[in-house]
Parts: structure tokens; C-alpha cells; sequence
């Protein structure tokens, strides 16, 4: 069996949050995964690209990943890795804190944030800051599927090592299109924001990328 090593937020977290606690769902794509491989997921709903990459770094140093295959989710980048949280969950949050909405104590640092930091600039430098980290790392793996929150600009980016693959379009805008009734607010229905056919396609597009390296093809996603 093939060895995959998964990181990200609740695009790829194993459990997902029930009435009755978190319980892990076959028939989304992380899951259906395991039926070809080894799986390590080291993914957590709410945590932010600092986050995913420092779990990554540390698996590095402690395992063997030449054989390894790595599907990195690189969330959304507002999502700072502070360590005022007592979850990584609470990444999160941050604009909810900055607007006064949730009380803590970080309330005027992420007010700062967002009104002087976090500017479209910002942002965009952050998606290839996170994109040159996962390329310095990419020889460590077999291959490489870094899949972000938002589609990348593609005209300003060229991948500098031949093991890595980009889908074309963003996870926060597939599953927008998976389910365009949803808004982004309050919980998801959708176990990590798809409905289970675009699990079962994702999957397959995943299990074809694994074999042959082929790009991961997101035309097939499709509306309920």
C-alpha cells in the first residue's frame, strides 16, 4: 500500500463535529483514502497554514517520507498561529475576536491585524510564502497535491520543483459550487464541505494523481 500524509484544516480533518461529538465519515474523500493506503492525518478544523506547516516540519523530522506521498491544504491565511489559543481550533476566529464579537484577550493585537497587517498584498505574499515553504520540503516527499483555501494567481506563480501539483481552482470556491445555498456562516452540513458524489470524485481524481502524477481535475465537480 502507498503512504499518503495529510495536513490542512476541516477540508481534510478526519472527525467531524456531530450532535453527539466528532465521528469520522467513510464516505469523505480523507477517508476514502484509506482504502489504498496508509494514512497519517494530521489535519484540525479552524487552524491556519502556520499551524498545518509546523505539524508538517515536525512529521518530517520524525518519520520517513521518501515513499511518502503529501496532500498539503494550505487554509485560510488570516488564521494566525497564536499562542495566546488553548486550541489550535481557535485560529479561527480571529476577525470574530477583532470585531468585538467574541471576547478575548487578544482582541486589540487582532484588531491591529486586520486594520493595519492583513491587506491584499499581505495576502497574496502569504499564498507564495506558503507555496515556496511547501517547495523547499517537496524532496522530502514522492510527490506532492498543495491544494489552498483560495485559488492561487497563477500568473505571478511558476512551481520550481517538477514533484509538486496545484489544482487550478481553490477549495473555498469548489465547495461554494458543490453548494451555492451555503454562505460560509455557522456550521457545515457537508462533511469537509462536499456533498459525498464530489467526495467520490475528488477521490478518484486523488487515486489517478497518486498513479501517474497526472494534474488533479476539478471540471468534474459539479452542483447537488
Amino acid at each position: 500500500m502507498n503512504k499518503v500524509a495529510v495536513f490542512g484544516d476541516s477540508f481534510v480533518d478526519p472527525l467531524w463535529p456531530t450532535d453527539d461529538g466528532k465521528i469520522s465519515w467513510d464516505t469523505a474523500w480523507p477517508q476514502l483514502l484509506k482504502q489504498h493506503n496508509t494514512v497519517d492525518n494530521l489535519a484540525a478544523s479552524g487552524t491556519g497554514p502556520d499551524w498545518s506547516l509546523n505539524q508538517l516540519t515536525n512529521y518530517i523530522l520524525h518519520n520517513n517520507t521518501k515513499h511518502t506521498d503529501l496532500i498539503f491544504v494550505s487554509s485560510s491565511i488570516e488564521r494566525l498561529d497564536l499562542n495566546c489559543y488553548k486550541q489550535p481550533s481557535e485560529q479561527v476566529h480571529l476577525s470574530r475576536i477583532a470585531s468585538g464579537e467574541i471576547r478575548h484577550k487578544s482582541q486589540q493585537f487582532a484588531r491591529n491585524a486586520v486594520d493595519w497587517y492583513m491587506t491584499d498584498s499581505w495576502q497574496q505574499n502569504r499564498q507564495i510564502m506558503y507555496l515556496g515553504a511547501i517547495s523547499v520540503l517537496a524532496h522530502h516527499f514522492r510527490q506532492v497535491l498543495y491544494w489552498p483555501a483560495l485559488t492561487l494567481l497563477k500568473d505571478t506563480l511558476q512551481l520550481c520543483v517538477s514533484n509538486i501539483t496545484v489544482p487550478s481552482v481553490g477549495l473555498m470556491q469548489l465547495s461554494k459550487l458543490d453548494d451555492p445555498s451555503y454562505n460560509g456562516q455557522g456550521l457545515d452540513a457537508r462533511v469537509n464541505h462536499f456533498h459525498p458524489h464530489n467526495h467520490k470524485y475528488i477521490h478518484q481524481q486523488i487515486q489517478q494523481w497518486q498513479a501517474t502524477g497526472s494534474p488533479v481535475d476539478v471540471e468534474g465537480i459539479t452542483s447537488v
